[in-house]
């Protein structure tokens, strides 16, 4: 695709552009139009314009690719800590060390989970359906197919989807709290919990705790999301004043490694858990 223009319809009257392109690009998933501002210049009648900018009917969206860049060819090797843990059906659970991106990053020498979905799996049309900082390690769900992948999202947004963390954050959490402020991502390194609560009730952060290390101060605890958004654990135990221990961008007193791991996912059809890498609870009495 070297550029491709559309007239929006009246049906599309207001839409979101990111939304819009699937109109343009038929059969890209959400996360593969939104990569597409890093790789071409999306206008609307001429002016670039942003994932989240309101078309009106009538108006012509434009896709220009500006510069053609293929992330460099790998081999099995260069993913040694990433396995499978379970496969069943049309789904797959793969374990991320940290440390490693979970999506391709645009001109990026390094490799990514996504890019090694060819090498773990024989279904040409494994995707995958979360993804994890790069800092957080635990599990990665895969869509061995296009029915699998629909089927997750659907039971996503039906609240059906339960994600199990663990995470060692500082200071002392006594009691079970929900946090539901919506997160403002838009476009920031590091994103910022407002005050209004999230309209979607599915985008809260459950916390619930563990245990507790008196001489280190901080507490282990369970979290639990059911659809999430970038940063959204650690940035609302940063708001609550529980910073995940180690996080460089919401804990003042960073340093090592941060301690989050996803080690359980469940949902109709599937279960996998995972016990976190032996060097989790390095350094914390706990």
């Amino acid at each position: 695709m070297t550029g491709a223009t559309l007239k929006v319809p009246e049906s599309a009257h207001g839409a979101r552009l990111d939304h819009v392109l699937t109109l343009l690009l038929p059969g890209l998933s959400l996360r593969e139009r939104r990569r597409l501002w890093a790789e071409c210049v999306v206008r609307v009648d001429g002016t670039a314009r942003s994932k989240g900018f309101r078309v009106s009917t009538g108006q012509t969206v434009s896709v220009m690719r500006q510069t053609l860049w293929r992330p460099p060819e790998f081999k099995a090797e260069d993913w040694p800590e990433v396995q499978i843990v379970q496969k069943q059906g049309a789904y797959a659970a793969l374990f991320k060390p940290a440390g490693l991106h979970t999506a391709v990053v645009h001109q990026s020498s390094h490799p990514s989970m996504e890019q090694g979905l060819p090498l773990f799996f024989a279904e040409p049309g494994a995707r995958l359906l979360n993804r994890l900082d790069q800092l957080t390690s635990g599990l990665v769900l895969a869509a061995l197919d296009p029915e699998g992948e629909n089927k997750y999202l659907s039971l996503q947004q039906s609240g059906l989807v339960r994600k199990y963390y663990l995470a060692v954050c500082r200071g002392r959490i006594e009691e079970e709290t929900s946090v539901r402020q919506r997160i403002d991502s838009a476009g920031k390194k590091k994103v910022r919990v407002t005050r209004k609560e999230d309209p979607d009730p599915l985008r809260r952060t459950r916390i619930k705790p563990m245990a507790y290390a008196a001489g280190q101060d901080v507490s282990l605890v369970q979290v639990l999301i059911l659809k999430g958004v970038r940063h959204q654990i650690r940035a609302h135990l940063a708001w609550l004043g529980h910073p995940l221990a180690g996080d460089p961008l919401y804990d003042p007193q960073a340093g090592g490694t941060v301690r989050l791991f996803h080690y359980c996912i469940q949902f109709p059809g599937f279960a996998c858990a995972l016990k976190p890498e032996a060097n989790f609870f390095k350094e914390v009495d706990l």
